[in-house]
């Protein structure tokens, strides 16, 4: 059970992730912060899945992978 939740909250977290590079979480923010994250990834993912789950039959997860490694890379090359 816990091997399924733990791949849930990966997937889960990956999603978010995507839809915040694709700037989506703007529109499930409650304040005017437009210049950083207000809610969490999970959080907004779940808000997606509950609200509109349409927006993920275009999210594309292997380019949110790709943008991840990518942002890993230069954070390992710096130190």
């Amino acid at each position: 059970m816990s091997l399924i939740a733990t791949l849930a909250s990966i997937i889960m977290w990956l999603s978010g992730f995507s839809l915040e590079n694709k700037g989506i979480h703007h529109k499930y923010q409650a304040n005017t912060v437009k210049h950083r994250r207000v809610i969490s990834l999970l959080k907004l993912a779940e808000n997606v899945i509950r609200h509109s789950p349409l927006i993920l039959n275009t999210l594309s997860l292997d380019a949110g992978l790709k943008v991840l490694q990518q942002r890993y890379t230069n954070m390992i090359m710096v130190y």
